[in-house]
Formats: C-alpha cells, sequence, structure tokens
C-alpha cells in the first residue's frame, strides 16, 4: 500500500452554512468529474449510526452537513427558533465534514477532511484529501494528483498547499506537524515562482503558483529528493513566503 495526502490550508476566512454546504457541493461534484471513486465518498461521523450516504447527486449532502458538520461545543450565531442551524449561521470554528468511500485499507481508502468557516486566529482552514491505495493505483497518476489540487485551489482558494506521502514530509521536516513543502507546493503569492531552486518547476494555478519538485513523486528514500525539497522550503522562507 502506499499513503499520500494532499493539504490545502488557509487562515480567518469565515463562512455562512449556506456558502460553506454551496462550496462543498460544487467541490465534490468537480471531483466526480475526475476519477470513480469520488462517487463512493459517504459523510462519516466515526460511528455506523452517523454514517451519511450523499445519494444521487449529492442530494443528501445538506442534511449530512446539518447532522455532523456542528460542533458541540461552539457557539453558532443565526439560529433557527428551535436551536438549529439556519442558511445564515456562522462560527468561529467554522464547520468540519469527513467523507470516506468506507473501504477497508486493503481495498484502497480515501477520506476527505473540509474543514472551511474558521476565523478563530488559532485555527486555520483546511481541505485534506488522505489516500492509501495500491502503489500501482490510478489515484497515484501524477496527471490526476495535479488535477485534484487544481480543483481544490480553485474551489477553495487556499493561502497553500503541498502533495507528500507522510514519510517523505517527514524526512524533509522532521522535527514539524504542519509541513510546508512536498512533492507539489501551491502558493497563492506568484512571487514564489521566483525564488525556485535549479531544477524545480513551476506553473501558474488559480492566482497562485504550482510548484513541482519533480516529474514524478520523490522517494523518502533518496537523500537527494530530501535535500531539494529541503532547499525548495529554505529558498521559500528566505523570501517570506511561507509565513
Amino acid at each position: 500500500m502506499a499513503s499520500q495526502f494532499l493539504g490545502t490550508y488557509w487562515m480567518n476566512r469565515r463562512l455562512t452554512l449556506r456558502h460553506y454546504i454551496a462550496t462543498t457541493r460544487h467541490y465534490l461534484l468537480e471531483l466526480q468529474k475526475l476519477h470513480p471513486m469520488f462517487h463512493e465518498l459517504v459523510a462519516w461521523g466515526g460511528t455506523a449510526k452517523s454514517r451519511v450516504e450523499l445519494g444521487p447527486s449529492l442530494s443528501h449532502l445538506e442534511d449530512a452537513i446539518h447532522r455532523l458538520g456542528r460542533d458541540k461545543d461552539s457557539l453558532y450565531t443565526h439560529l433557527r427558533p428551535d436551536g438549529g442551524l439556519s442558511p445564515e449561521s456562522e462560527c468561529e470554528s467554522g464547520f468540519l465534514m469527513v467523507y470516506s468511500n468506507d473501504k477497508p485499507l486493503e481495498e484502497g481508502r480515501i477520506q476527505l477532511r473540509i474543514t472551511a468557516g474558521v476565523s478563530s486566529p488559532w485555527l486555520s482552514n483546511s481541505v485534506v484529501i488522505n489516500q492509501h491505495v495500491a502503489r500501482t493505483s490510478e489515484m497515484l497518476d501524477p496527471k490526476l494528483v495535479k488535477q485534484l489540487m487544481g480543483v481544490t485551489v480553485k474551489s477553495w482558494k487556499p493561502q497553500r498547499g503541498l502533495v507528500a506521502a507522510q514519510e517523505f514530509a517527514e524526512k524533509v521536516e522532521p522535527e514539524s506537524e504542519d509541513w510546508s513543502v512536498g512533492w507539489l507546493t501551491y502558493l497563492a503569492n506568484p512571487a514564489a515562482r521566483l525564488t525556485l531552486p535549479p531544477g524545480v518547476e513551476s506553473e501558474t494555478l488559480d492566482e497562485g503558483v504550482l510548484i513541482s519538485l519533480m516529474r514524478e513523486p520523490p522517494s523518502a528514500d533518496n537523500p537527494a529528493h530530501v535535500e531539494l525539497a529541503r532547499r525548495l522550503k529554505d529558498s521559500l522562507v528566505a523570501r517570506g513566503l511561507l509565513t
């Protein structure tokens, strides 16, 4: 099995529940265009009772978000008279949903976490796709992975993002839990392309730049790959682009 994650992150962007649902719906439909596995996703709250089928054309998505996207310990605005969320409800800690294809690891599993609407200075918004699939899976195809990043960036407008195997990210930044560069690295600031080490490629993505460490996924066992990622990180840090 191979494990890889795609993570995008941004700070301080409040959303109403209406906007959160609409953006999530658009994003999931775009993912479904890229690969059939995204048609298998269900909303997942961690137990069998909190598993919600999204239904044809995501017809049950709004109900799933109302049931599972609310943090019971957080304060929400614009509640209905019965205490439920309204379309205009907001919260400093935002809304969180987890989706999964609900398969055993050996059959290939995808988990998608969408945390958005967060305005607290201590918390971040994020969209993270965790992939646990066979090493030969087309889900790891570089072209598809770039498309996944493109759809995620265009849907959610993050400040930064990366694609990496966890083992590789830990080799590049062994003492960090908040990794900054990977095989693919996205930065909303297009100035990032001006400070890249030799051999690293970049292309325009939405309003920012997508940086490719190399054309194929790097190996955590290859010191040259790890060192190149560290040089990329150092060059971005030196320009203040990873703050």
